[in-house]
């Protein structure tokens, strides 16, 4: 694939699985966002639309928002307005999702589970 440079993920970087949080997920895949860094910006279309300031209430944070609202209604486009976050920016537009996954070689990943039980009323553990 083409050259990413070195990227560092870290668990901020994950994304929350709809499976829950006693589920085990492999990430196949991932969205490159360059530049991105903690400032303001215009929050997405489908998360913030606004006309006015006073339709973007500073320190709300929508549940689909990318960062917290500034109070600021701000251009996103020519022809769309959408609320000012603080937050990661540019936001992550996922409208297109690399294909192939970029991280396809996680199909050949062996996982190895191991478990351990505890009963200590018993004193024995296994």
């Amino acid at each position: 694939g083409p050259h990413r440079g070195d990227t560092v993920l870290a668990v901020s970087s994950l994304a929350v699985s709809p499976q829950g949080d006693n589920s085990f997920v492999v990430m196949t895949n991932f969205i490159i966002t360059p530049g991105q860094k903690q400032g303001t910006c215009p929050e997405l279309p489908d998360a913030g639309l606004c006309t006015w300031d006073n339709d973007c209430t500073k320190g709300k944070y929508s549940r689909q928002g990318q960062g917290l609202m500034t109070g600021k209604c701000v251009h996103f486009n020519s022809s769309v307005k959408t609320c000012e976050i603080f937050g990661w920016c540019p936001v992550e537009v996922d409208d297109h999702v690399p294909s192939p996954a970029l991280l396809s070689e996680a199909e050949r990943f062996t996982l190895f589970i191991k478990n351990s039980i505890t009963f200590p009323r018993f004193k024995v553990s296994r």
